[in-house]
């Protein structure tokens, strides 16, 4: 009776085997690989993950940790592929979806190669869905199309913030007057426009005095901070760094009138109305303003005041008043101006590349500078303001981390 029992069960387990292996032979399984962190969830699927060495470069190299990228990469599903241990390809087998990942779809022991490409660093940035908005294009202006801006109070929590000169995101945080920026905008192309987050450690002249006609190529600050104070100071920007920002053609000009909503102002800074010319009296001198044409190639140049403007609101006008009204405090407390990034100078006045004139008469000659006022206007002025430099980081660079936030600023590759 034991031996006929023995038999029993030995035959049970013999079916239960096959059984379990019929189960295993006909039964698809679904591998879902986190996006962001490598599970190999069964060892008979073996991959190899390789990853866009530059934007568009259309070379790939092994990833040497065998992780999915996190941030800066889209998959590509045409050149990604599965083949048998025979080397046969096969087909239909990989899947990916967004915030899911890469499936692999199969009974058969495969052996995968999973392609991601690169992303620009402006569409980087954009995936992560930072609170940016792609501006009103209704203008039928060229230049204004796809342009994405940040924009709003400090309190609304924008992140937009990067760090710049460091990949060592602790150090960035320790060290937020060197390294720390925000994001004005990005650009189709996947330039990013940056702004230094705090103003640099002195204040500046326009020129010696206010009676030369000096344009902003001509001025001190830009001399400045295309030179030793800001560009070529490694506590800035460190060697290497420089090549991360692009040579720009700038425009640059006048704005007498600075009561304009923000598109107006861009329209005539950058837009389709660039090459206005107009002169009209003021208090008796001739006020002349500078056709919008002139442009000066360079890495480093200042706000736009369509800049300044933008980031509040579509339709912000910061002029001045001898009141704390409700609009000169929006304009305050929007994220771009100084006293909601820089507590140090948060009294200071500070310079715009925009000039507001030449008023002329006979005798009497008077240059004025856009600048953004402590209280929020902008007003006129030549003299002991602080500058915050900006410019473009080119789109090939590599986002590492980040999330925008002061604590967890924008992180890119050394």
């Amino acid at each position: 009776m034991q031996v006929i029992n023995k038999k029993i069960i030995a035959i049970l387990i013999c079916v239960s085997i096959f059984i379990f292996g019929l189960y295993k032979l006909f039964n698809k399984e679904k591998i879902v690989l986190d996006d962001v962190k490598l599970d190999i969830r069964d060892t008979n699927n073996t991959f190899a993950i390789y990853l866009e060495n530059g934007y568009k470069s259309n070379n790939y190299e092994e990833s040497s940790n065998n992780e999915f990228p996190s941030v800066g990469y889209s998959y590509n599903g045409e050149k990604s592929q599965c083949v048998s241990i025979d080397g046969s390809v096969i087909n239909n087998v990989l899947s990916y979806e967004e915030n899911v990942g890469v499936s692999i779809n199969t009974n058969k022991t495969v052996y995968c190669y999973i392609y991601f490409d690169r992303l620009t660093l402006g569409d980087a940035i954009k995936v992560l869905e930072p609170k940016g908005l792609n501006l009103d294009t209704t203008s039928n202006s060229e230049d204004w199309t796809g342009m994405y801006r940040f924009q709003g109070q400090q309190s609304e929590g924008i992140e937009n913030y990067i760090c710049f000169g460091t990949s060592n995101s602790n150090e960035c945080k320790t060290y937020p007057e060197k390294y720390m920026y925000r994001i004005i905008g990005i650009e189709e192309n996947g330039r990013i426009k940056v702004i230094k987050k705090d103003a640099l450690n002195k204040t500046y002249a326009w020129w010696n005095n206010s009676n030369d006609d000096i344009k902003w190529p001509n001025s001190l600050v830009y001399q400045a901070i295309n030179g030793p104070d800001f560009l070529e100071n490694t506590d800035y920007i460190p060697k290497g760094w420089e090549d991360k920002i692009v040579d720009n053609e700038w425009l640059y000009g006048d704005m007498w009138n600075t009561s304009q909503k923000g598109l107006s102002n861009y329209l005539i800074e950058i837009g389709q109305n660039k090459a206005l010319w107009y002169e009209k009296s003021d208090n008796g001198k001739i006020a002349k303003n500078e056709v919008w044409t002139s442009t000066k190639t360079s890495k480093i140049n200042l706000m736009y005041l369509s800049d300044y403007y933008l980031a509040i609101s579509d339709t912000a006008i910061c002029v001045y008043n001898s009141q704390d009204t409700p609009k000169l405090k929006i304009c305050k407390s929007s994220w771009i101006h100084l006293s909601q990034n820089d507590k140090d100078n948060a009294g200071s006045n500070e310079f715009l590349s925009t000039r507001m004139g030449y008023r002329e008469t006979e005798g009497d000659n008077n240059l004025w500078i856009t600048v953004i006022y402590a209280r929020g206007y902008v007003l006129g002025d030549y003299n002991n303001c602080v500058v915050r430099p900006v410019f473009y980081i080119d789109a090939s660079q590599t986002l590492l981390s980040g999330l925008g936030k002061p604590e967890n600023p924008y992180i890119i590759k050394e």
